[in-house]
């Protein structure tokens, strides 16, 4: 607590006419019909919150030498009972998944931890909780706007469209401003103002909602990130402002960047599979015609071509986590963000 802080009800009445305080009847009417499905289907629950031994989510411990070996991502506690099922240890690297995403995290058996139940802590640098929660919200919670001087609630919209959109396109709007600002956290913050403003918009004048609510949040995603490099005025290049409108465009956006890699990586690779790898699939000869080239028979070409793609994958792994969907690349990021990737991933 901040030293001057106002301390509220200290002499212990409320703003009743008794002075008491009142505690209401809140019914429980069930899950939420998107949640309940997921819980139905997988295996393991996840609660999630903060942990005493990481002060504020690892705002400050992520700088930490120390505190970083010793949770190098975000931890996730499951009971031995699980961790033995699984085949899964404490320091382990394990994948959550669900219908919505999926994220990292580092395992902790726990044996307080009940069977099927899982706990995650959230808004860590390095495995984001958020990538596997589903778009639904509640109702009956508002935000609190206090940038505005106003300092009002500001309550959901009556339509889901907004929130319902903005779920969908999270993980590309995060992979932008992530790539931009090269911190997960201030990643998450901004994205968490983009959500807050087209929120107070479109409640502000519910019957000027904008149309296209895609195109809509890339601009004020683009807008936001721009505003906070000039508040900060963060000196280094300057942020690539042209985020795509369209979710099949930033798909496209994100196929095109991590292509930049793929040659540099390639003519790494041992000279029989690096002059194969490179006629067939970079400069687009057929394998017949390189055959002929290198007077090999067909099906040596087709072997050595094989074989350099899973070279050229294995190193493009080594240096960076691709996460795809459908075949489609989601998001990529280098492995450490402070090292210098050999084929010059952004």
């Amino acid at each position: 607590m901040l030293i001057g802080t106002e301390m509220l009800y200290l002499d212990g009445r409320f703003d009743t006419e008794d002075g008491k305080a009142r505690f209401q009847p809140a019914p429980w009417n069930g899950l939420p019909e998107v949640v309940a499905r997921q819980k139905a289907k997988y295996r393991f629950w996840i609660n999630n919150g903060r942990t005493n031994h990481i002060w504020q989510t690892g705002y400050h411990d992520r700088y930490l030498e120390f505190r970083r070996g010793r949770y190098p991502m975000a931890p996730i506690e499951l009971s031995p009972e699980d961790a033995k099922d699984l085949g899964v240890c404490s320091g382990d690297v394990v994948e959550i998944v669900n219908d919505y995403g999926s994220t990292f995290a580092m395992a902790y058996v726990e044996p307080d931890i009940k069977r099927q139940q899982c706990f995650m802590m959230f808004g860590y640098d390095n495995g984001v909780m958020g990538d596997v929660t589903t778009p639904w919200t509640d109702e009956n919670v508002g935000v609190r706007v206090v940038g505005d001087g106003q300092n009002r609630m500001v309550t959901p919209a009556p339509s889901d469209d907004l929130g319902n959109v903005f779920a969908a396109l999270r993980h590309s709007l995060l992979s932008y401003l992530c790539r931009q600002v090269r911190d997960a956290t201030i990643a998450e913050d901004l994205l968490q103002d983009v959500f807050v403003k087209a929120l107070a918009a479109i409640n502000a004048n519910p019957n000027r909602a904008p149309r296209n609510l895609p195109g809509w949040l890339y601009a004020t995603t683009r807008t936001t990130m721009i505003d906070f490099y000039r508040s900060t005025k963060l000196g280094g290049e300057a942020p690539d402002e042209n985020l795509p409108c369209t979710q099949h465009a930033a798909d496209e956006l994100l196929h095109q960047e991590l292509a930049t890699c793929l040659r540099p990586l390639a003519k790494q690779l041992p000279a029989i599979y690096r002059d194969t790898l490179l006629a067939t699939d970079f400069d687009g000869k057929t394998m017949q015609s390189v055959a002929k080239d290198q007077e090999l028979s067909l099906s040596a070409i087709k072997s050595r071509a094989s074989r350099a793609r899973a070279m050229l994958k294995k190193k493009l792994l080594e240096c960076c986590h691709v996460e795809m969907s459908n075949g489609v690349i989601t998001d990529y990021r280098r492995r450490s963000p402070s090292s210098t990737c050999e084929g010059g991933c952004a």
